[in-house]
């Protein structure tokens, strides 16, 4: 149907009707019909990409209230990268060059569109390393599930879940990469432990770590919630259709892609009157699954570095999807999509590269 596609992800039918495509430098839409596609347009190009990108795809999701398109701007690396030299005061990645961070496309900007799309689009969030897991809710929150940085060990960092106050809670400043976990400084911002480096000791840190809640744009605002450890989430939606009504209705559904003994797997959160994951203080029932080859999963306790007093609990929908030797290969959940009938059709990567489709069995006639 369509070729040359340059690094596709993200594929949603729009308030408009059309179908949109997210590619590593834009993203466009196009009419399906007669089994063609049809007026393909740019709705927005050139973005904030380079060579050797980490983080180059173009997630995006829709406002349901007015149709505004959001789109993730995914970090060029792990935790900042700066060259061996350079008086770097700040990390240039997410305060100069549009990384980190999270666009805003008006939908009156897209109706009567350029040849080459908007150029001009509102920087709604920064100080997100890579928001591949985005939903919106009716009451204007953006949730989104952060990919954070990766440290050696298992269970640090956390992954996090950001809510973003779209009307009241613009231009934030959600952390990466000076802040990790709730509370926590990024080893390279650790100003006495980096004083003889002839870079890191010139870097003065933009945000407070310790705030929770940011008062002004460019203020540090910390996660709503912590997610297990490396669990890579990439998709998120609200559950609104009717074959699981009863168990899943109106909770937020979330992909974890990772490979770690944390990840793979589909979870589900309740949620608020204002769509934001239910939050709980803090207990012994705090606790999230790891998997061990051979053996059942272990319970961990939440213990991240910088303190937690609260968690959103979830339940897996799908856990465990390892490697059953004879029975299925590893799955890592990418994205997935609700049908007419409310089965969830979830797109896995990692080995056997399938769909496969959720739903419950017919009652049998014996």
């Amino acid at each position: 149907l369509k070729a040359s596609l340059d690094g596709p992800h993200g594929l949603s039918f729009g308030p408009d009707g059309m179908i949109y495509i997210g590619e590593k430098n834009q993203i466009s839409r196009f009419i399906f019909a007669e089994g063609k596609i049809k007026d393909w347009q740019i709705v927005i190009g050139n973005l904030a990409r380079k060579e050797g990108y980490m983080h180059p795809l173009s997630q995006f999701t829709f406002d349901p209230r007015n149709g505004d398109l959001y789109i993730n701007s995914g970090s060029p690396s792990d935790h900042c990268v700066v060259q061996g030299t350079g008086n770097y005061k700040s990390c240039p990645e997410v305060e100069t060059q549009g990384n980190g961070a999270i666009y805003r496309v008006a939908a009156a900007s897209m109706k009567n569109l350029p040849a080459q799309g908007v150029r001009f689009y509102e920087v709604t969030a920064v100080g997100l390393r890579n928001s591949m897991a985005m939903a919106i809710s009716p009451a204007g929150f953006l949730i989104q599930g952060e990919n954070s940085r990766d440290f050696p060990e298992l269970e640090e960092p956390h992954e996090e879940i950001n809510v973003i106050d779209l009307e009241n809670g613009k231009g934030r400043h959600y952390g990466w990469p000076y802040c990790y976990n709730l509370h926590a400084t990024s080893p390279e911002w650790l100003f006495p432990e980096n004083k003889t480096n002839p870079v890191l000791k010139q870097f003065t840190k933009p945000v407070d770590c310790s705030q929770t809640e940011a008062k002004s744009p460019g203020e540090y605002q910390s996660p709503w919630a912590l997610m297990p450890p490396h669990v890579s989430p990439l998709h998120m939606n609200y559950y609104r259709g009717k074959m699981f009504s009863d168990i899943l209705g109106g909770k937020l559904l979330m992909s974890w892609h990772g490979y770690q003994p944390t990840g793979h797997r589909l979870v589900a959160y309740s949620v608020d009157d204002q769509g934001r994951p239910v939050l709980k203080t803090k207990d012994q029932r705090a606790t999230f699954m790891m998997d061990r080859k051979g053996a059942c999963p272990v319970e961990k306790t939440y213990e991240p570095h910088g303190g937690m007093n609260q968690y959103a609990p979830y339940e897996e929908i799908i856990s465990k999807w390892n490697d059953v030797k004879g029975i299925r290969a590893k799955g890592a959940p990418v994205g997935f999509t609700v049908a007419d009938d409310g089965s969830i059709w979830i797109v896995e990567d990692r080995e056997n590269r399938t769909i496969v489709r959720l739903a419950r069995t017919q009652t049998a006639n014996f």
